[in-house]
């Protein structure tokens, strides 16, 4: 909730959000991106309904989902949660590309990021 409400924070409008198949992203998305469905009275006797949160119309959410088996990629799913109009206004796919190279260049660049390797000394002559 506190990554998407400080994103929120310093974007002008609705972005479009790709995640992994993390399942909490799409109600914190749509608990800070949404527009409240009210309801007509009906006339009869009760308490009427109370307005619901509907994900923004701007809001799109696409999710890719890597299936592995042995540690093997398998397979990758692609789904779309929400705005898969507006994704396809836009010409935009589902892809982790920009964010997996972000990942690289920060664990190259930052010394606590890099990956632990097996190192080989070799000590005396060739």
């Amino acid at each position: 909730m506190q990554l998407i409400l400080m994103t929120a924070g310093v974007v002008f409008d609705v972005p479009c959000f790709f995640s992994d198949g993390f399942s909490c992203y799409l109600s914190a998305l749509i608990e800070v991106y949404h527009t409240l469905k009210t309801f007509p009275r009906t006339g009869k006797q009760g308490r009427p309904k109370e307005p619901v949160k509907e994900p923004h119309p701007d809001l799109v959410y696409g999710q890719l989902i890597k299936k592995k088996r042995q540690g093997r990629l398998q397979e990758l799913v692609y789904r779309v949660r929400c705005g898969a109009g507006r994704l396809a206004e836009l010409g935009l796919s589902i892809s982790t590309s920009l964010i997996e190279r972000l990942n690289l260049t920060l664990r190259h660049s930052l010394a606590p990021l890099v990956r632990k390797a097996s190192v080989s000394v070799r000590i005396g002559p060739k």
